[in-house]
């Protein structure tokens, strides 16, 4: 039977922003990768939040995964998020269709290395065009007997913001308005200068509790993590030149980003905050 399977909208925008920063930074090389990260009980799968690993590549294709990378980063992850497990892999592609060095990496990286017994596969082709009400992405999982991947149905869990953010980013390009984009900039900004208040709650927090850093290197780690990648606003005249100027997908990006960091900080506040009231009690 056929797992009962959930993806949020947070990996999926992580996902896209992660393919749009590489594309912008690196033109010349397209393929990203990373872990799918959630939870698995009996037929039903959630797939709750990602991280990206670099790939090992053969010129421009893709190569291989190494595992001891990503052990060490889950390590580090479940410091955050006690209560999940790999549930599988992303990259994006050409087509929304696996080959031979998928196989490979599932059989090599994952299931040899007993990572995880039956990985499931996302691939991420943001030059095909979906169907619509359909997303550029394909979940592939093994069949019964593991002899080979079959494409299987899920479903795309979020809240409102995450819905709109990711259908805009899932359009044809040629699709998107400009005046569409602009005239909604300014909200992009002002979700940005939300997220800056709450990282200086999450720092004045942090001050008056230095211990639970001193006690809790990991914890520390990712907190710098988030905020070394926190979008800076621009400056009034960048935001004259945005609004000139505008690239969608840059734009789009940075919504994207915003969404993404807010979450990740959600969950580190209320993991500090459940540590302190435990050492205050």
């Amino acid at each position: 039977m056929e797992p009962k399977i959930t993806v949020s909208h947070i990996v999926l925008l992580n996902i896209t922003d992660q393919y749009t920063r590489q594309r912008y930074q690196y033109p010349e090389q397209t393929i990203i990768t990373g872990i799918l990260v959630g939870n698995r009980k009996e037929n039903e799968i959630e797939i709750v939040t990602s991280f990206d690993v670099t790939p090992e590549l053969d010129g421009p294709d893709l190569k291989g995964l190494n595992s001891e990378i990503i052990n060490n980063k889950m390590a580090l992850y479940v410091q955050i998020h006690p209560n999940t497990n790999i549930i599988g892999w992303y990259r994006s592609g050409p087509r929304r269709e696996y080959d031979k060095v998928d196989v490979l990496i599932q059989e090599e990286t994952f299931m040899k290395e007993q990572l995880i017994e039956s990985p499931l596969l996302l691939i991420y082709a943001p030059d095909v065009r979906p169907a619509p009400g359909k997303t550029p992405f394909e979940l592939f999982s093994y069949n019964s007997d593991k002899s080979h991947l079959l494409p299987v149905s899920f479903k795309v869990e979020g809240d409102e913001s995450e819905r709109i953010a990711l259908d805009t980013l899932t359009k044809e390009p040629a699709s998107l308005e400009k005046s569409a984009v602009t005239d909604n900039l300014q909200v992009f900004l002002q979700a940005t200068a939300c997220l800056r208040e709450r990282l200086e709650l999450l720092v004045n927090f942090l001050k008056a509790n230095g211990e639970i850093l001193r006690t809790r290197p990991s914890l520390a780690r990712e907190i710098k993590e988030l905020i070394q990648s926190y979008p800076r606003e621009p400056s009034n005249a960048r935001k004259e030149a945005l609004v000139d100027d505008l690239l969608d997908t840059a734009t789009l990006s940075l919504l994207s980003h915003v969404l993404a960091s807010h979450r990740r900080i959600s969950d580190v506040y209320n993991t500090v905050t459940e540590i302190a009231t435990q050492n205050s009690r």
